[in-house]
């Protein structure tokens, strides 16, 4: 149950804890949109913020992992991430204090220098696919043991990691766990070879978002190195990014052709992730795609 009176003493407290100074709150607002953590907006008597609170066992790590994840792109690239200020824990809540975002409409060149931002993010490489730590995707642990080839990445640390889990809970059936046979046997000859990209990792509409000046800006990543269609891929599972990011994408880094046909590909990943956080509706989508490779 929701009571303003009793988070809004509690985030003070940890405000205060976090900036060594006496904070009061002025306004706070509940925000929705995530299916994970509890969200607030808050206005402050030394500026606003944007806080995540969770109480279940990974939170810690899985909030300092996005920390990391937010420094990485921001290292990266020129696109907008919000800054980090901490994190503190109080009555077996876990809290991330980050930057206010999002308080303008999107500037004229919103989605063009989304698309040039993605592009120069994917340009900074890595000798092998994976990152030198897991971190996670929603609230699932996502593995990222360094591979020296995409195929080998794609299958062992992303497919069959979540192939396993979802037999474990009983939303794949033995039959259907081998339907993914074909697709380990075709993957290496229907992905073009790419060096490995920095990746945000989830890349859907709802962790884009805008600055402070109405500018492109990216929350909520899952990142490693990959190949950098998954990203690409991502963004056409539940739509909502315009053409324009798409041509200045392209124009800055283009992809090989044939891309339209990966893109399912690419998607069984996310599909299988949100098999195992949603249920057996995402079933069907998943098969269509490997009904291709049978």
């Amino acid at each position: 149950m929701y009571n303003k009176e009793h988070w809004q003493e509690q985030l003070e407290d940890v405000l205060t804890e976090i900036f060594r100074s006496k904070v009061v709150i002025r306004s706070l607002n509940a925000v929705g949109g995530g299916s994970i953590n509890r969200a607030f907006s808050l206005e402050t008597n030394i500026g606003n913020y944007f806080v995540k609170a969770n109480d279940l066992p990974d939170t810690r790590e899985n909030f300092i992992a996005e920390s990391a994840g937010l420094e990485l792109i921001r290292q990266s690239c020129r696109l907008t991430v919000p800054e980090v200020f901490g994190l503190a824990a109080s009555n077996n809540y876990h809290f991330l204090v980050m930057e206010l975002l999002g308080q303008q409409p999107r500037s004229s060149s919103y989605w063009h220098d989304l698309g040039r931002g993605l592009a120069t993010l994917h340009q900074k490489t890595n000798k092998t696919y994976g990152l030198d730590s897991n971190n996670f995707i929603g609230s699932l642990r996502q593995f990222n043991t360094e591979k020296d080839t995409w195929a080998e990445f794609y299958i062992e640390q992303r497919l069959d990691i979540q192939i396993k889990m979802a037999l474990d809970n009983g939303l794949l059936s033995s039959h259907e766990e081998k339907m993914f046979d074909g697709i380990r046997r075709s993957l290496v000859n229907v992905i073009p070879e790419e060096k490995p990209a920095l990746l945000h990792g989830d890349l859907w509409g709802g962790n884009i978002f805008r600055g402070n000046s109405g500018e492109a800006a990216l929350i909520d990543p899952a990142v490693y190195y990959g190949h950098r269609e998954m990203d690409l891929s991502f963004t056409h599972m539940f739509g909502g990014f315009d053409k324009q990011f798409y041509e200045s994408y392209q124009e800055a880094y283009a992809l090989a052709p044939g891309f339209n046909e990966r893109v399912d590909v690419h998607n069984l990943y996310p599909s299988l992730v949100h098999l195992n956080l949603f249920g057996r509706s995402y079933w069907s989508q998943i098969k269509q795609t490997l009904d291709r490779f049978r």
